[in-house]
């Protein structure tokens, strides 16, 4: 189980944090940073942590990185200018870009030692771009690389990390904060303002303690080349996940665009902390996911989705998806699926089958597809079902609850 901080070391945490964004500038001239120089950077950053904290600012424009570059605590890591991306040009554009040549391989994106960025306790990465120029962008899988930033600190099990306005291109993996993996707790976690275009996975989140905010950030699998969408098709039919969340608590996703993943979101059953605090996805898209959500295993936390849109689709064969799903056997306890929209050539609303299916809220969504041969919404064997005020139009049905007990259907428009 991931160690939960005291409502104390939270405070003296932020307190820490500001006072190290109070502290000196470190900045680096550009000539320090040879090709493949990670030690020009790394050193700064420990001069930083020296001090008692600080910012570090990278120049301008592109470097490679060809080893890892790790985070002090109190140290805040800033690039310059504006980074981004431009569909008829290729790579990414302006302000620092790190373009790691490095830390590929199977395996590598759970393996923590070929992270490209690793901060510690109480670090923030700001505003800096990431390129992998060696990246196959139209090969059916990706190469796989190390995951790009992964938090790792065996020193302190409360990290209160911060990853802001940060450009993830041609990543296999952006962001891994999987607890298991490195045998910490992490909490306090903010993702913010932060692209990946394309991707095969934008984060992965599991065994994580309390208070996880993801926001305003925008994942995209596709447009891997110029002028062309082959790479779209091909990484979105092999199983790349926008997002993998699993064994958190109080996890808030909130304004997250997800476009072209096989799966928008996979919810899986935690091998960490199974704490008592909701998934919540607020005013999220999923845009061209085959499945918007999807559920395996032993769910232990109430799941939220509400003001979100989904338009499901697989690139590849054209199935026909579904906003929400679970897999067979998983177990759903407590889902509130209220005020989405849902559009295009979708099979399902909601599919939740053959498992531990109870207390279930549905209502007041708008789901108008093409015409589909299945219901809107199906829950099979459920307990404690409510079906209320949807808007449900071109379905062959509007709902299946064989064997549920306990099911209202209510003021349903079809």
């Amino acid at each position: 189980m991931s160690h939960i901080p005291s409502r104390r070391s939270f405070f003296v945490g932020l307190a820490a944090v500001a006072a190290a964004s109070s502290l000196s500038t470190f900045a680096l001239p550009r000539a320090l940073l040879a090709t493949g120089n990670a030690a020009a950077i790394q050193a700064q950053i420990d001069a930083a942590a020296a001090a008692g904290g600080g910012d570090v600012v990278l120049p301008a424009g592109r470097q490679v990185l060809t080893s890892q570059v790790v985070i002090k605590a109190g140290v805040r890591l800033i690039g310059s200018g504006k980074t981004g991306f431009n569909y008829h040009l290729a790579g990414a554009q302006g302000g620092t870009i790190l373009d790691i040549q490095w830390g590929s391989g199977p395996g590598s994106c759970g393996d923590v030692t070929k992270a490209a960025i690793v901060p510690q306790g109480s670090t923030s990465l700001i505003n800096v771009g990431f390129d992998y120029s060696l990246q196959d962008v139209n090969a059916a899988v990706p190469i796989e690389y190390g995951s790009t930033v992964q938090p790792n600190d065996p020193e302190r099990n409360e990290y209160q990390v911060t990853v802001q306005d940060c450009y993830f291109y041609r990543s296999y993996l952006c962001m891994d904060f999987c607890a298991s993996k490195g045998g910490h707790g992490l909490s306090n976690l903010i993702v913010t303002g932060c692209t990946g275009a394309p991707i095969y996975c934008a984060l992965a989140i599991d065994g994580v303690t309390d208070w996880q905010v993801i926001s305003n950030c925008n994942f995209n699998s596709g447009f891997l080349s110029v002028g062309s969408k082959t790479g779209l098709v091909a990484w979105a039919s092999n199983n790349g996940r926008g997002l993998i969340i699993g064994g958190n608590d109080w996890l808030q996703m909130i304004g997250v665009q997800l476009f072209g993943f096989a799966i928008g979101a996979e919810i899986d059953g935690g091998v960490g902390y199974a704490g008592s605090g909701p998934y919540t996805f607020q005013n999220c898209q999923f845009d061209g996911c085959w499945h918007g959500i999807e559920i395996n295993g032993a769910i232990l936390h109430p799941i939220r989705v509400f003001d979100s849109t989904f338009a499901p689709y697989n690139f590849i064969t054209g199935s026909q998806g579904c906003a929400l799903n679970n897999n067979p056997g998983a177990t759903v306890k407590g889902l509130q699926f209220s005020n989405n929209y849902m559009f295009g050539p979708a099979l399902f609303m909601v599919y939740l089958a053959s498992g531990t299916i109870s207390d279930i809220l549905i209502t007041g969504n708008v789901a108008r597809v093409a015409g589909s041969g299945g219901p809107a919404v199906y829950v099979q064997n459920g307990h404690n079902v409510q079906i209320t005020g949807n808007i449900l139009e071109n379905f062959a049905v509007p709902f299946n609850t064989a064997g549920s007990t306990g099911v209202i259907t209510a003021n349903n428009q079809t």
